[in-house]
């Protein structure tokens, strides 16, 4: 899963729950085009561990009303609540959405979510003579490839 797969899953998720709305990865505040949604995906941190890797990024919707009232900031508040409210749905996986975040500064709403995921390391899988599954995991200084690497079984002495 990439972080374009997640930019991509909430400006689809946007676009259908509000039509006729702009939904861009661009900034819309210079003159464009009102009600719009800007949406803005930020990597925050990647650690990399022994068998997978955990990546954490922050998701910025910024809501343009087409009036700037108190109201249009309400309704859509709870539209998002009730978009994004506990998950995400994206590439064949469920992510968790702790909280979301709101304020409105300089007549925008802007609602702000944090993702954390983790990505498992891609191992390297052989089978036996019984056609049961091996894995082990890839070091390409020590040598072990897909293309390097036999079971004792298979090994010639």
């Amino acid at each position: 899963m990439t972080y374009t797969d997640i930019f991509s899953t909430i400006t689809q998720q946007l676009e259908q729950a509000f039509p006729g709305y702009l939904v861009t990865g661009e900034d819309p505040s210079q003159g464009s085009q009102r009600p719009a949604l800007f949406v803005e995906v930020i990597p925050l941190k990647i650690t990399n561990g022994r068998y997978f890797k955990t990546k954490s990024l922050k998701v910025s919707i910024g809501y343009y009303s087409q009036n700037q009232t108190q109201g249009e900031y309400l309704l859509m508040a709870e539209a998002l609540q009730d978009l994004f409210g506990q998950s995400l749905r994206t590439g064949g996986r469920q992510l968790t959405i702790d909280n979301l975040d709101f304020i409105i500064k300089e007549g925008v709403l802007q609602v702000g979510m944090q993702l954390v995921f983790q990505e498992g390391t891609a191992l390297l899988e052989l089978k036996n003579s019984k056609g049961q599954a091996q894995y082990m995991l890839p070091d390409q200084e020590r040598g072990y490839t897909q293309e390097s690497i036999a079971l004792p079984e298979n090994l010639e002495y």
